[in-house]
């Protein structure tokens, strides 16, 4: 869970804590809206693009806990899954 909340905390418009909890598609929308918005700061667009991708950022701080639980229940049935395929 450490890891989860540093990487939102200091890389969280990147997505790096999407990518880490495997939401990959979600985490690959997070980093293209923040390369776009900085891209276009210029413009009233990059700024609310930045604006969105800060406020999902602080959203995500008050999710990890669950996504750690879910990935945890994934883990957990995937390797049961696995060692019943085993067994037969």
């Amino acid at each position: 869970m450490l890891v989860a909340y540093l990487l939102a905390i200091f890389f969280g418009g990147l997505g790096l804590h999407r990518f880490y909890l495997g939401h990959n598609a979600s985490a690959a929308l997070m980093l293209v809206l923040f390369i776009l918005g900085c891209l276009t700061t210029f413009f009233i667009i990059g700024l609310f693009m930045l604006a969105v991708v800060g406020i999902w950022v602080i959203i995500d701080l008050f999710l990890i806990p669950a996504e750690i639980v879910a990935a945890r229940n994934r883990l957990r049935k995937r390797l049961t899954e696995d060692m019943e395929m085993g067994q037969r």
